[in-house]
């Protein structure tokens, strides 16, 4: 049976993707689909979805709407992320969600690194709804995600409680691979992150705090493209990085989204006020302002949902913050891989990064992530 694959476009605001490279959906796949019993029905189509893995949308001959991916990567890095999507189903099944769901995991193949998914219906991105994401649903996102960390660390299994490689080797040299796969933009970022000594330092003080801070069930690669929307009732996708970890990593992450939303815009017009002069710089000064004052709210109604399921340690908001930070350099280097230059505004971007990074205590109330 061949099944001919035609390619989704990205949803909007999405970071950028590789595609599914396949025309047809691979023949191992198919011998997954159906030792499950879910072969595609006759004369199938599928869908294929930007990703890291590849990604395939189908229906099953009894009708039903399947979510297909296959985990691409060395063998053992496939076989990590394999087995924490597989402990984070069995982790939900022993402590269901109240606030969030989660799409139903209806088989899984280990050797060949397939996962099948029932597809959620009508779903629709926060990347897609961002312009109307208001205050009460930015706080039960908040609610979702500490939900989440209060869940027992107990009952998260074996295969996702492997701590996360920081990779703070790059900070110090690429490898002679990393070097050669990079382009030129990627060059450019390695090289104004590991030659910049404030920044590097802060970055390993960060670690430090983290492997000592209290460890929580955590998502560990949450972006607003991950929590979907069905009506009214909130999901959250991509489970390939779960296990136990400084819950700052999942709340930094969110709130990195909306300050890199807001440093976007302020730097979207850049190119009117080219130039070292005073008045150029108090304009971007002046849009900064404004357009903080945009998420600003956001951010503290999500803090707000995210305190009402317990109390943070001490310390989480502090480390948040500074991981927002880096998830701008982080959103910088992302694009950086499909650039040959790195552009003024994702130097400028960058730099707002570096300030919440080393100046996260300064920066804690700036952004709305008050202790108390």
């Amino acid at each position: 049976m061949t099944v001919v694959v035609e390619v989704a476009e990205p949803l909007r605001g999405s970071p950028a993707r590789f595609y599914s490279a396949s025309s047809e959906v691979p023949a191992e796949v198919l011998r997954v689909l159906a030792d499950l019993s879910l072969p595609p029905e006759p004369g199938a189509r599928a869908v294929g979805h930007a990703g890291r893995n590849e990604n395939w949308t189908l229906t099953a001959s009894d009708g039903r709407r399947l979510f297909v991916k296959r985990l691409i990567g060395s063998p053992a890095e496939t076989a990590e992320r394999f087995g924490r999507a597989t402990a984070f189903a069995a982790f939900t099944d022993a402590v269901p969600p109240r606030r969030w769901r989660a799409p139903a995991l209806l088989g899984a193949d280990a050797e060949a690194r397939v996962l099948v998914y029932e597809q959620l219906p009508d779903a629709a991105s926060a990347t897609e709804w961002i312009e109307d994401l208001d205050v009460a649903f930015a706080r039960r996102i908040g609610r979702a995600v500490g939900e989440l960390h209060a869940a027992p660390a107990d009952a998260v299994p074996p295969a996702a409680r492997v701590r996360p490689e920081s990779g703070a080797a790059q900070l110090s040299a690429l490898s002679v691979e990393q070097y050669a796969s990079s382009s030129g933009a990627d060059l450019e970022a390695w090289a104004l992150l590991q030659h910049d000594k404030a920044l590097t330092r802060s970055l390993a003080a960060l670690a430090e705090r983290s492997q000592a801070a209290p460890q929580r069930p955590g998502h560990c690669d949450l972006r607003l493209d991950q929590i979907l929307r069905i009506g009214d009732g909130i999901h959250l996708v991509d489970w390939e990085e779960f296990r136990l970890a400084d819950p700052a990593l999942d709340v930094g992450s969110l709130v990195g989204e909306w300050l890199y939303r807001a440093a976007g815009a302020m730097f979207a017009d850049a190119g009117a006020e080219r130039g070292d002069s005073a008045e150029a710089h108090d304009e971007l000064v002046r849009r900064g302002t404004r357009e903080l004052e945009v998420v600003r709210p956001l951010i503290m109604a999500f803090w707000t949902g995210y305190r009402q399921e317990g109390a943070p340690d001490a310390g989480l908001a502090e480390r948040a913050t500074a991981y927002a930070g880096w998830h701008l350099f982080d959103r910088m280097l992302a694009k950086a891989r499909f650039s040959a230059l790195l552009g003024a505004q994702d130097r400028g971007i960058a730099g707002i990064g570096r300030t919440a990074l080393i100046n996260a205590p300064q920066f804690v109330a700036t952004i709305g992530l008050e202790e108390s």
